[in-house]
């Protein structure tokens, strides 16, 4: 029971504590002072969507700096590209704006990290593992939704059976 009673003073501290992560360029870091990255932004408006409240236009632009030109998400601006961010990045940016297709803009990078294992690596030529995996499959199959088919692609590749 205490736990509603405290509940309004509770999420003001969430959000106070959320806003001391923002930077000036809309980015976010994982801790108050911190670096910015793409990670910390996703759930620093992740969580302001949570909370129902605002979040700056300017954090989907830092996000959208760390695009690359095959559809891929770096970590931060310049840095390689890897699995995790462009999953978050798609996943984050598909919710909010969702007339664009962003996997299919990606479709080529998540392809480049899938391995002989039948696995994904985190980027191309990295071995295998089962985050990577998952989280390439789930962006595929928002594709096939999408009418992409990247099911027959795979078997046509013998990748799957």
């Amino acid at each position: 029971m205490k736990f509603f009673n405290e509940r309004p003073r509770l999420l003001n501290k969430c959000i106070e504590f959320i806003e001391k992560c923002k930077k000036l360029d809309g980015s976010y870091s994982l801790v108050p002072g911190g670096e910015a990255s793409l990670v910390a932004t996703c759930y620093g408006v992740r969580a302001c969507l949570a909370l129902d409240i605002r979040f700056d236009r300017k954090s989907i632009d830092y996000i959208l700096s760390c695009r690359k030109l095959d559809g891929s998400f770096s970590n931060k601006p310049g840095e390689k590209s890897d699995m995790i961010s462009t999953y978050l990045a798609i996943s984050l940016i598909t919710n909010i704006k969702p007339d664009t297709d962003w996997v299919s803009q990606a479709l080529d990078f998540i392809l480049s990290c899938r391995n002989t294992d039948g696995g994904f690596g985190v980027f191309p030529g990295a071995p295998s593992d089962h985050i990577s995996t998952y989280f390439a499959l789930d962006m595929l199959s928002f594709t096939e939704k999408k009418r992409i088919g990247w099911l027959h692609i795979l078997q046509k590749e013998r990748i799957i059976s």
